[in-house]
């Protein structure tokens, strides 16, 4: 059960694209549910200042 069902929220959260403008790295594991949902929360490991947007491809499209 998500974060927002658990605390009754489910269905009022809304989605914005943004412009990309940090890069950060995250430690996930392969674990999906049924609807392609990660189980288990994605963590943040640090944020990149090394790196800028433009340096790393877009999630899904890999160069």
């Amino acid at each position: 059960m998500g974060l927002l069902r658990r605390v009754g929220l489910a269905g009022t959260a809304g989605r914005s694209a943004v412009e990309p403008v940090v890069v950060a790295e995250i430690a996930v594991d392969v674990s999906l549910d049924a609807a392609g949902r990660w189980r288990h929360p994605v963590r943040l490991v640090r944020v990149r200042s090394d790196l800028t947007p433009d340096d790393v491809p877009l999630f899904g499209k890999e160069a």
